[in-house]
């Protein structure tokens, strides 16, 4: 189980990351480092465009 310390440096990080503040007030601490980790990771991979138009149509479903 996560620290508390550790759910408020993910949260901390995915308000830095401009989530909506209705989006943030709904999901739990688990989901922000869900959120936070997939986004650090996807960033590190520097995605091509056409990688990011799957990820983005995936999500979309």
């Amino acid at each position: 189980m996560m620290s508390n310390k550790n759910y408020d440096s993910h949260r901390k990080a995915i308000v830095s990351k401009g989530i909506p503040s209705d989006l943030l007030k709904r999901i739990t601490d688990s989901d922000i480092q869900v959120i936070n980790t997939f986004l650090t990771r996807v960033n590190k991979l520097e995605l091509t465009q056409r990688e990011k138009d799957w990820i983005i149509t995936v999500i979309g479903r």
